[in-house]
């Protein structure tokens, strides 16, 4: 089936449990593990003759502690100019590293008027009746941007463990590769110049899985006493960019391209530790909705969909506004069957979040699978397909064609499975769920041999799809000349 699990992680409801909003996620995951490989292969001619020298793991960790020296907090004017060339919008942010964000709108914004942000997840201040909460920053350029900045450039957190091996050569200077280990869960491979401690290239696994890639272009050719440094980064977008500069005697990010398309962010009057006056915001009620999410996403992983529904019926009750907590509600609802309260969840993602093709698409799939309201279920697909942007989902392809099928139309529906189906190669579960609605589009148009070939290719890959089974049974049985 074709449900969208949220804004940048797709998922199968009944067959992959739920993740997180911030799992970019999902397809994404794929694309950056591709990109890590690519630039882990970044290299240029030396510049230097010979190898970097020798380095032990406890020196090069004080030196790289050393080039960063992180601040206990900071605060920066950002700046963030739009694609549109609307006028850029003004941000007064103060940061209590890792993880915790507050700021205010300046100008260039009217709602929300400001925020907090704390490991992952966003509190909107609003001028009106509040609050009003937010399950993720993904989308939010100047914090994606500083996510990714923390990730790969933040000092060794307690319990580090740094592993150096040989050197090696970015973009002309000479660097020792670092294997970096976390009492976190967190590893990354690292190109360093032992002389300034400065990474220079990082391919970042997280705890969640998801992969930060930063490397410098092969076109650098900056000394050990650079006052500035640029960085390409896909994960940040196709245009991902990240500038840090020396700044105070210490090395920040300055600027930033983030997003498709792309915003460009700048830090502009940076202030650190003492000097930022401001307390941490309070982030007791983030944390009470992080625990939450984490129960229900581990009663869907469990299958426990009847409990999943109560926890996120709860959810939806104490954050009126959380696009995720309603589509989880509408998964969990559709795989208990309760079509009432799995449509009236998703009418609710679609009111919040009309721009994404997330509500439109499983809307679409819960009519087609029960069979009602066909004629607007093609409507929605056709919505969801819209505002996918020109880059083809195979999850929404997927909703499309079976909507297709459902409607009488099965020789289109072959064209848009088989494009769906192409997407789906590294996803053997998607596969299986889009061969056996492509298996049933060439059954309605009489092609019984190949509807039988697909329906058993999708048992293969996924033994207990109970739909696939239930179709070859009947195809191969007294009654399946007369189609589905």
């Amino acid at each position: 089936m074709g449900s969208v699990a949220g804004r940048n992680g797709r998922q199968k409801a009944e067959r992959r449990p739920a993740g997180a909003w911030r799992r970019r996620v999902a397809g994404l995951a794929a694309a950056w593990l591709g990109a890590a490989a690519g630039w882990l292969a970044v290299t240029a001619a030396f510049v230097r003759a010979g190898p970097a020298p020798p380095v032990s793991g406890a020196s090069l960790a004080a030196r790289m502690d050393e080039a960063m020296a992180w601040p206990s907090r900071f605060s920066s004017l950002v700046e963030v100019s739009r694609p549109s060339g609307e006028r850029p919008v003004r941000v007064e942010l103060v940061g209590f590293p890792p993880d915790l964000f507050g700021w205010e709108v300046q100008e260039g914004a009217q709602d929300p008027r400001g925020a907090v942000a704390w490991n992952g997840l966003v509190e909107w201040r609003r001028q009106g009746p509040g609050p009003r909460f937010s399950y993720s920053y993904s989308g939010i350029p100047f914090l994606e941007a500083l996510r990714v900045y923390l990730a790969v450039f933040r000092p060794l957190p307690a319990g580090s463990r740094l592993s150096v091996s040989g050197g090696v050569t970015v973009a002309g200077r000479a660097a020792v590769e670092v294997l970096l280990q976390e009492a976190g869960g967190r590893e990354a491979v690292l190109a360093v110049d032992p002389a300034s401690g400065l990474i220079l290239r990082a391919v970042t696994t997280l705890p969640e899985r998801r992969t930060v890639v930063a490397a410098l272009p092969p076109a650098a050719r900056s000394g050990g006493t650079a006052q500035r440094m640029e960085y390409e980064v896909p994960p940040l977008g196709p245009q991902g960019r990240l500038v840090v500069e020396r700044v105070a005697g210490r090395w920040f990010v300055t600027e930033a391209v983030a997003g498709d398309p792309p915003h460009r962010v700048r830090f502009g009057r940076l202030r650190f530790g003492s000097e930022v006056s401001a307390s941490p915001p309070d982030k007791s009620r983030l944390e009470q909705l992080a625990q939450r999410r984490q129960q229900g996403q581990a009663l869907i992983a469990r299958r426990q969909y009847r409990q999943a529904m109560e926890l996120y019926g709860e959810l939806v009750a104490v954050d009126p506004y959380s696009v995720e907590a309603y589509n989880q509600l509408g998964l969990a609802a559709m795989n208990v069957g309760d079509w009432l309260v799995a449509a009236s969840a998703f009418h609710q993602v679609i009111h919040l979040a009309p721009r994404s093709p997330v509500g439109y698409n499983n809307l679409a799939y819960l009519y087609a699978r029960h069979q009602l309201n066909l004629t607007q279920a093609l409507a929605l697909a056709e919505r969801a397909m819209e505002l996918t942007g020109g880059r083809p989902d195979p999850t929404v392809l997927d909703t499309y064609g079976w909507v297709l099928v459902h409607n009488g139309r099965p020789q289109e529906a072959v064209r848009v499975l088989e494009q769906a189906l192409s997407l789906s190669l590294q996803d053997p579960q998607a596969q299986a769920e889009i061969l056996y609605h492509l298996g049933v589009a060439h059954w309605k148009l009489s092609r019984r041999e190949e509807a039988r070939r697909l329906l058993s290719r999708a048992l293969e890959l996924q033994p207990e799809l109970a739909e696939a089974r239930q179709a070859l049974g009947q195809l191969t049985g007294p009654e399946g000349g007369g189609g589905p």
